[in-house]
């Protein structure tokens, strides 16, 4: 078994689909959906999928997240993480919460101070990852940003701590597949009805879980939203030193205009 853990909103969708699509071609198997290589691999290659007590489905407020504990043999498999910017997470994570799953109908300046799905509950969950990480035999991590500037080479390593052999002309026919132009065709096609990236109303755009980069506008949140994500940041990311989230702070970068946004 494998662990996928990230945060709500932080580009795992994308992710999900580009690794079950490598999935079902390197074990040929037959998938109109690519999503159900999970299914059809569940007792030869599991891979989970979770954001823990993240998830904004469960409405916990920061304090009743942890904390994370784990049997000795779920320490032991490989855990793979996926980080994303955290402005970015939490614009993406605002049109999830009232737009998809309809869990919060505020402003973006209530959402982002809100425990249940803020700055405060973003930045908890990071801490609590870095209590985690010591205590696990192996677990690597990840960036959205990187994969959006260098996808062949971070689906490769990705690929390869999965335990699988990385096959470059898999790995570009899978990037390929997950433009946005077909993840956003595939969205509304039949074989893909009910799954996550279907959206919950095809007659309503904002209901559409993938969507291009610029709908995550830097601008989403105003000055005062931005000066309390950095106090936020400041005062209780235990971490934000840690190069391994360099990424993670300050104004999202630029992403390439070809790759998705799976808000």
């Amino acid at each position: 078994m494998h662990v996928m853990l990230s945060y709500p909103k932080s580009g795992r969708t994308w992710i999900r689909f580009m690794v079950d699509s490598y999935l079902c071609r390197a074990f040929d198997l037959s998938c109109p959906n690519v999503f159900d290589a999970e299914k059809q691999l569940k007792q030869v290659h599991p891979v989970e999928w979770t954001h823990l007590t993240g998830a904004m489905i469960g409405k916990l407020p920061y304090w009743a997240m942890g904390p994370w504990q784990f049997d000795e043999a779920t320490r032991r498999v490989p855990w793979l993480v996926l980080t994303r910017n955290f402005r970015a997470t939490l614009a993406s994570a605002y049109f999830q919460a009232r737009d998809r799953i309809k869990v919060f109908t505020g402003t973006p300046s209530q959402f982002v101070r809100d425990p249940r799905y803020g700055a405060i509950k973003i930045v908890s969950f990071y801490n609590q990852l870095e209590e985690l990480r010591p205590t696990l035999t192996d677990c690597q991590l990840f960036s959205y940003e990187q994969f959006t500037q260098e996808p062949a080479q971070e689906l490769r390593r990705m690929i390869e701590t999965l335990h699988l052999k990385a096959d470059d002309t898999l790995i570009d026919e899978v990037i390929e597949a997950a433009s946005f132009e077909n993840m956003k065709r595939l969205s509304v096609a039949p074989e893909y009805a009910g799954s996550v990236i279907a959206p919950t109303d095809p007659t309503r755009p904002e209901t559409f879980k993938v969507r291009s980069a610029g709908r995550d506008k830097k601008d989403l949140f105003n000055t005062d939203d931005n000066a309390y994500i950095d106090q936020v940041v400041d005062l209780l990311f235990l971490h934000k030193d840690h190069p391994d989230y360099q990424n993670c702070l300050g104004t999202p970068t630029k992403t390439k205009p070809a790759q998705p946004v799976t808000n």
